[in-house]
């Protein structure tokens, strides 16, 4: 699985799961992956982010990703932005439905101590 963070300009970061191991760690609680961005790589994220994940195993369809989203940072109320299939673009095609279930979604995790930064 690929992981790429971009803002407006272009890519803040990029890295696979199978490479990144200094850059984040992966496990799994209650069946659901999570991943994790070490202290010293956390991005910093403001305005527009789009966040976008290939995987050869997945469906490629728009924006050459197997899914992906945006949002702006100003509208991320509180420490936490959850997004369900039907907002995730690629995974809300019903044609998409027996790979993606009705419960896949993406929450993403900010530390707010200094500035937006992925957990």
């Amino acid at each position: 699985l690929l992981v790429e963070v971009w803002d407006r300009m272009g890519p803040i970061c990029s890295f696979s799961l199978l490479s990144s191991s200094s850059l984040c760690t992966t496990s799994y609680k209650d069946g659901d992956l999570v991943i994790e961005f070490l202290d010293h790589v956390k991005p910093c994220v403001t305005g527009d982010i789009k966040i976008r994940f290939k995987s050869p195993d997945l469906p490629i369809k728009y924006d050459k990703a197997s899914f992906y989203f945006w949002f702006n940072t100003t509208f991320v109320a509180g420490a936490e932005l959850h997004i369900e299939r039907e907002m995730l673009d690629n995974p809300h095609f019903a044609k998409y439905n027996k790979i993606y279930d009705e419960n896949f979604a993406v929450t993403v995790r900010f530390d707010n101590k200094q500035q937006q930064r992925l957990v």
